[in-house]
This record gives C-alpha cells, structure tokens and sequence, in this order.
C-alpha cells in the first residue's frame, strides 16, 4: 500500500537535506544565488521597451525579451538537475555539479513536453476566448473564461509537476508515467501547490517592504526608482533591487524543486539508506 503523501514534509524536503548534507547543500545555494543573479541581471540589462504597435518589424520589437526568456530556462533547468540529484539521491556531480548525461537529456525532454503541453492549453483557452466574445460579452467572457483558463493551467501543472524529477532520477523520460500517477496523489499536490504560493505572496510582500523601506533609506524618490526600473540598462538601483529579489527567490524555487522530487521519490516508493537517512534528519 502506497504511503501517504504529506505535503509539509514534500514542500520542506530541503530542509532534512540541509542537515544530511551541509556542504553540499549550501554549495548549490551558492551555485542558485549566483546563477538565478545573473539571470534577472542579464533581463534587466536588456531592458526591452514597451511593444510599439507602429513597429512591423515584430522580431526585433521582441528579442530583448526572448533572449531574456531563454536565459532564464537555460539556467532554471541547470539549477532543477542538480537539487533533484541531491534532494533525491544526496549526490552532488562535485564544485562543479553540472552534466548533461543520460538523465539530464530524460529530463530536458520531459521540461519540453510539459511545457508543449501547458502551451497547447494555453492556446484552446484563448480560442475558446474568441468564440466566447462572439456569443457573450466581455463582462461574463471575463466571469467565465479567467477562472477556467486559471484552473486548467494549475491542473496541468499539478498532473505533470513531479515529471522533470521522475526523468532525472530514472534517466528516461517520465511525462506518462507521472501524469497517471499523480491522479493518486493529486489532493497532496494541490495542497502542495497552494502552500507554495502562499509563501511566494508572503515573500513578494516581504520583498516589496524590504525595498520601499531600503530605497527610503537611500533618500532615492519612487518615482526615480520606477523610471531606473523601467528604463533600458542596468543602474546601481536595479542592481540593488535584483541583489534582494534573488534572495527572496531562492527559499520558493527550494519549495518547488522539493514539492516536485518528493512526488517523484513517492511515485517510484524508493526506500533506501538516503530515503531513511532524510528520515532521521527530519526527525532530529
């Protein structure tokens, strides 16, 4: 019989980690700081304008903004292999903790079919808004069509959350099995997801305090600090602003990665001495 899946211990499978494993453990936080730095660093550095309607030359009106996209993926999913390989198996690759084996490449397809997924959803959403607008108006397409379009996007999500981890643990490629497994354990990931968001508005809140109080303390107005925000380049405000946004991303990205490899570690019921040696940390 398949054990419960307790949402508390998944969404805080960092924290037994960090006492099982220290070194390594605040390796990778270091290894995160830096990595997700210099990627709101390097979006910010772009600065795209706003999207000029007169400008017909589409592609250049958007590169800023892909680059910046592709940035972020790059190295959000260097950063998923090495804590799922050390949240699920206590193994880091070493100073250095990157590869790109067997596993990875099972993991980067799965990345690929979920997100091919959430796309097409995203897509029949926004068709079904088209033949709404014609039936209803804007008012009850709003009523109607939102919380459906929000709701099908956070099924997916849920039903497809612990496929990456299932893939780098197992190095094949796991989308099926973990959609039909999840269906099992689909009230824990819910419960899961909602705790994670919750910590991310408590965080956002946080972090937008930490900062109004920071820039005030800084004598900067702001309405300065809104035009250093949105103008091209990289200022030492926004430099101060990312310094702050990254520390406060890192505890929500831990959450996630641990919601998604607990998951995994349920599906595939593997007990053995790393599982037990979580265990022990937990309970100490």
């Amino acid at each position: 019989m398949m054990k419960r899946f307790e949402i508390m211990n998944a969404v805080t499978l960092f924290l037994p980690v960090a006492k099982a494993r220290p070194a390594a453990f605040w390796l990778l936080i270091a290894w995160m700081y830096g990595l997700l730095l210099v990627a709101g660093l390097v979006t910010a550095s772009l600065g795209a304008e706003p999207l000029d309607p007169e400008n017909v030359d589409l592609a250049a009106n958007l590169m800023p903004a892909l680059i910046g996209i592709l940035v972020q993926a790059v190295i959000g999913f260097a950063l998923v292999t090495v804590w799922v390989r050390l949240l699920g198996t206590g193994t880091v690759a070493g100073v250095m903790p990157f590869n790109f084996g067997p596993n990875e490449k099972a993991g980067l397809i799965a990345m690929v079919m979920v997100i091919a997924l959430t796309f097409a959803v995203t897509m029949i959403a926004f068709m079904m808004a088209s033949v709404l607008q014609l039936l209803t108006s804007p008012v009850m397409m709003g009523m109607l069509f939102v919380p459906l379009v929000i709701l099908a996007i956070v099924y997916v999500t849920i039903r497809t959350v612990p496929a990456v981890a299932l893939s780098l643990l197992t190095a094949q490629p796991a989308f099926k099995l973990a959609w039909r497994e999840t269906s099992k354990i689909f009230g824990g990931l819910l419960g899961g997801f909602v705790t994670v968001v919750i910590a991310a508005m408590i965080l956002a809140g946080l972090n937008l305090v930490l900062t109004v109080t920071l820039i005030s303390a800084m004598g900067i107005e702001l309405e300065a600090f809104e035009a250093a925000m949105n103008t091209p380049g990289l200022s030492a405000v926004e430099l101060v602003f990312q310094l702050l946004q990254t520390a406060f991303l890192i505890p929500i990205q831990l959450m996630s990665i641990s919601l998604a490899t607990s998951a995994a570690l349920h599906i595939l019921g593997w007990d053995n001495e790393w599982t037990r040696e979580i265990g022990a940390a937990r309970e100490a």
